[in-house]
């Protein structure tokens, strides 16, 4: 039987029959890549019909998307938002302590203002654009329609922070590497610390009087300069001074596979407020979060065998 829409196949009376709906039923150019279903009921025969008859009308509800999306939209919108203000008075906290100041501390805080900014920036999106253009009438257009400067700014915004995130997690690993391998190094000889120290005693204070005046590197240099004014005025050493990570190993994980990234949109897919994902280009951010999280599994499985 053809109802306008579909062909439905033969079915017993008193049955419903399940089809998936056609890409011609969707007005768009770019049809849902997943099957959607769709029904048409078959009444069983009465006193009134002296046969089985179908239903007039096709249920097509199915093959809607809008509602669902934007269903998922909003649910993600809440989890994001919770994740947000749940992690605001941390941070709020962790600035007004002067005594949580510290690397291991710093490195939690940075995480959290990572995650903060992270959801922020997906909040943005996922309402004034992705919601914005499922709300849009056939007539209007919407921001993603426009394919604005503003947008494809925010775009980049929600990658940066989301390539941030796990940049600071991969510091957190790092800076437990550190400590883990520091705690079980081998400890040096004492005996031979001894002996050495126990013969410079023996020098004579003169001859080494005589050695420090004519050494030529004192002569244009008054005092020993530390490279790092932080090693110099905390109480750690010199040596876990140098294994604190640097901020700019999550800059270069964080920037440039945006930078590819936005090449790519740039100059092959440039539709949609680069808010969608048709040729894979995504794989760029996704590949680098994915190498950031084996790398950091990686150093957890050594600081395991380091405690064994």
């Amino acid at each position: 039987m053809w109802d306008g829409w579909d062909c439905w196949n033969s079915t017993p009376e008193g049955s419903t029959q399940y089809n998936y709906c056609k890409e011609y039923v969707y007005s768009s150019d770019k049809p849902p890549k997943c099957n959607h279903p769709c029904l048409k009921q078959c009444f069983s025969r009465n006193k009134t019909m002296t046969e089985a008859t179908w239903n007039i009308t096709s249920n097509y509800q199915g093959c809607s998307t809008r509602s669902r999306l934007a269903f998922r939209y909003l649910y993600h919108v809440g989890l994001l938002s919770v994740s947000t203000f749940s992690s605001i008075p941390a941070v709020i906290i962790f600035f007004s302590y002067r005594r949580l100041r510290i690397t291991r501390i710093a490195l939690h805080r940075n995480l959290l203002i990572a995650n903060v900014f992270r959801c922020s920036m997906a909040i943005f999106q996922k309402v004034f654009v992705t919601y914005e253009a499922l709300n849009t009438q056939n007539d209007d257009k919407s921001l993603m329609d426009k394919n604005g400067t503003g947008c494809k700014i925010l775009a980049v915004l929600v990658l940066i922070s989301a390539n941030s995130m796990f940049a600071m997690m991969l510091l957190e690993a790092v800076f437990l590497h550190r400590l883990i391998a520091a705690a079980f190094k081998a400890e040096p000889n004492m005996k031979i610390l001894y002996c050495f120290a126990a013969g410079c005693r023996e020098i004579p204070i003169p001859f080494t009087r005589a050695l420090r005046d004519s050494n030529p590197l004192r002569k244009g240099v008054v005092r020993f300069q530390y490279p790092s004014q932080r090693c110099r005025n905390t109480p750690i050493s010199f040596t876990r001074c140098r294994e604190i990570p640097i901020p700019s190993q999550g800059c270069l994980v964080t920037i440039f596979p945006v930078v590819a990234w936005i090449i790519l949109r740039a100059t092959k897919e440039d539709t949609d407020c680069w808010s969608t994902d048709d040729n894979g280009y995504q794989w760029i951010n996704d590949g680098t979060r994915i190498t950031l999280l084996a790398v950091e599994c990686i150093k957890s499985f050594e600081c395991g065998d380091r405690k064994n």
